[in-house]
């Protein structure tokens, strides 16, 4: 093992869009305000279908206000995590490629909604993704809301749980093997795990298998926030949950069979 990373500051900013300390959800509306032009067609609303632009707005909600926060959780305190220099190393590479990945996301949308001839207010009433409604729900809590420990551990169960819902981004500038980020958060975890006493230790599990509950969901009250707006099929989510990875991570943290219970494969 090596050497632990002591606690540094907190993250205040990666690339103007990561902070730390306030509230971490950044609605994708502000990605698209620039889609409005005065030359877009009145499309017929038999044939407008916001499916694609609300899974595109799903997965960059998801990325914003869990996969985001979670590794960012990780890298403000390191010593509760037990994380070394390597590994604060790969935690940080990783947020970067989630960070270039909302960016590319945010194009995806824009060139959606302009796909179907929509303005983008379309979208302003949908309410934020069931997952990022679920972790924002849990840490408002009283009991947990000044716990900056049980803060930081939700946010990587959930965390755990997402990257398991979410294709690997690959990395083309590594050199030699790099782990994967469920590799990562397994070796990371598994070595935090011993240190992680008391409530701490039981949220990790119970709300790994919360939140893999949340991310597979069919979110109704999404969907029917747009009831009124000219729309096609239902969605379909970008995310591709895996229940026997997260299972095999669940085991190899070294949670036991009864401390978690995850959604099944076929939700």
């Amino acid at each position: 093992m090596g050497e632990i990373v002591s606690s540094g500051p907190s993250i205040v900013a990666r690339r103007g869009v990561l902070k730390m300390g306030g509230s971490m959800i950044m609605t994708s509306q502000t990605c698209v305000s620039n889609t409005r032009s005065t030359d877009m067609d009145t499309t017929p609303e038999s044939v407008r279908d916001l499916s694609r632009p609300l899974a595109l707005r799903q997965l960059i909600e998801i990325e914003e206000g869990v996969v985001i926060p979670g590794f960012a959780a990780i890298a403000d305190d390191p010593g509760l995590f037990a994380v070394t220099g390597e590994q604060s190393s790969a935690v940080d590479a990783a947020l970067d490629r989630h960070l270039d990945r909302v960016l590319a996301v945010k194009q995806l949308l824009v060139d959606a909604l302009r796909g179907q001839a929509v303005e983008p207010d379309v979208l302003e009433d949908v309410p934020l993704a069931l997952p990022v409604r679920a972790v924002e729900s849990v840490l408002a809590h009283p009991r947990r809301v000044r716990d900056a420990g049980m803060q930081a551990v939700v946010r990587t169960a959930f965390l755990v749980a997402a990257v398991h819902s979410l294709d690997q981004i690959p990395d083309p500038g590594a050199e030699g093997l790099r782990l994967s980020e469920r590799e990562l958060l397994r070796d990371i975890l598994s070595q935090a795990l011993p240190g992680l006493v008391g409530d701490n230790r039981a949220a990790l599990g119970l709300y790994i298998g919360k939140a893999s509950i949340f991310l597979t969901e069919a979110d109704e009250v999404r969907w029917t926030a747009v009831d009124e707006t000219p729309r096609g099929p239902r969605p379909e989510s970008l995310l591709n949950y895996d229940a026997i990875a997260l299972r095999q991570t669940c085991k190899a943290i070294g949670l036991g069979p009864g401390s978690y219970r995850l959604a099944a494969m076929d939700r």
